[in-house]
């Protein structure tokens, strides 16, 4: 489950993994949804905002996960 990236640069916002199971603030993932900075949003072109809802239900999804990164 615990991925790295392969070529992520700013857009990890120095996060190690794009999914870290049960911590949904923690993963890659989640901030590239929640920032506007084009250097690091997803997707990368066509909005200037995050939507809310979107982000909220990938969070909620990775803080069911079970497991650990290391």
């Amino acid at each position: 489950r615990c991925k790295s990236p392969i070529a992520a640069g700013s857009g990890s916002g120095g996060r190690p993994f794009d999914i870290v199971p049960g911590h949904p603030e923690q993963s890659i993932t989640v901030f590239r949804m929640e920032t506007t900075d084009p250097g690091a949003m997803m997707p990368e072109l066509g909005r200037s905002t995050a939507h809310d809802e979107g982000v909220a239900l990938i969070a909620e999804w990775i803080a069911k996960m079970e497991g650990v990164c290391g």
